[in-house]
């Protein structure tokens, strides 16, 4: 014998779930729909908090997968200037948008999650949460759009300030101004109807 036999050890890549969203979404450019899926996965609960506060529970999941619809077919141009999320959270409310623009006669059926844990609340506790609740809906759908959207990013969609004002295509102080007048919006429509929040 005259050559040395020589093994090669290629490391198995790792699983989808431990890539970064840039990796990600480079392994979806070149055609591999998994990673793509995982996207998908990661993002799409965070995008429907966001879409369901403002267009509701009924039109929310639709809104979502019309956002990774147009994300996977506008996915080529992306250059990867913003972050994934923030991308897709701007489809979202895209979309948002345009299906209230399609259906403006159509109620929203907003839906905020209660405060309160149920562990040990008394009956009397629970009806209270959901009139407070059921008046929250309502307040934030009346609301300035710019405000509310800025609030259901944070709020919902759980995003920092410089996120949200990236995805808004504001500033940072827009965006801080915008959450303050929210807020202050919500506690005076609030406390109008005769709720202290």
């Amino acid at each position: 014998m005259t050559g040395a036999l020589t093994i090669r050890f290629t490391p198995a890549p790792p699983a989808l779930e431990q890539l970064e969203d840039a990796a990600l979404v480079l392994l979806a450019k070149r055609g591999q729909d998994e990673a793509f899926d995982e996207l998908v996965k990661r993002h799409a609960p965070k995008l429907h908090a966001v879409a369901k506060r403002i267009v509701g529970t009924e039109e929310a999941h639709d809104v979502v997968q019309d956002a990774f619809i147009n994300a996977y077919r506008a996915l080529p141009k992306f250059l990867g200037e913003a972050q994934f999320t923030t991308w897709m959270h701007r489809i979202t409310l895209n979309c948002c948008y345009a299906r209230m623009r399609k259906h403006p006669d159509r109620g929203h059926d907003l839906e905020l999650p209660l405060d309160a844990s149920d562990a040990g609340v008394t009956p009397v506790e629970v009806s209270e949460n959901r009139d407070l609740k059921s008046a929250l809906e309502a307040a934030l759908a009346r609301i300035n759009k710019d405000f509310r959207e800025t609030f259901v990013l944070i709020e919902f969609g759980q995003l920092d300030y410089a996120s949200a004002a990236q995805i808004l295509q504001v500033e940072l102080g827009t965006v801080k101004s915008r959450m303050n007048r929210a807020r202050a919006s919500l506690r005076d429509i609030l406390e109008g109807w005769g709720y202290r929040p």
